[in-house]
């Protein structure tokens, strides 16, 4: 970082020397979070969720809970689980399983249930989207429970 001077400001747009070494600390910080957020980052197991900042970084759980309450967002009306996150983190993979469950049963019985009332190209494009959302909650259950593990403490590496 380039200091322009050593005195006092002479004009409003010139920095005093400690002004200008405070924010190239803040920068230098910063700098210090983003490379650890980064390096930490590489180390998390696959199916980590993007919006989930690394465990251990900062603000990381306000981020692990934003992300709970998007998957589950009803919950969030109830202040036990503002307060404490590993219980909301209890919460979501029953809420997620729930749905997933649901929508396993719906693929396996869709072609029968509406086999009169609709023409078999209208069930294929259904279980389309039943194939499509089972892998998206599939996926979610199992960011969800890296998250639970996460906040219960535990260490996760890559091979888990």
């Amino acid at each position: 970082m380039r200091l322009l001077h050593f005195g006092a400001a002479s004009s409003p747009g010139q920095l005093t020397l400690k002004c200008q070494l405070r924010a190239y600390h803040l920068a230098e910080r910063r700098f210090d979070r983003f490379c650890y957020a980064a390096a930490m980052a590489d180390d998390l197991p696959p199916g980590w969720p993007d919006q989930v900042a690394p465990p251990g970084s900062e603000g990381w759980e306000a981020t692990a809970v934003a992300s709970l309450l998007d998957r589950a967002p009803r919950y969030g009306q109830y202040e036990i689980v503002r307060r404490y996150p590993v219980i909301l983190a209890y919460i979501v993979p029953y809420h997620i399983h729930g749905s997933l469950e649901v929508a396993r049963q719906g693929y396996r019985t869709i072609r029968a249930e509406l086999a009169e009332q609709v023409p078999p190209h209208a069930v294929d494009a259904a279980l389309k989207a039943y194939r499509a959302e089972g892998r998206r909650l599939a996926a979610t259950e199992q960011a969800v429970d890296l998250v639970e593990r996460a906040l219960r403490g535990e260490a996760l590496t890559h091979g888990l």
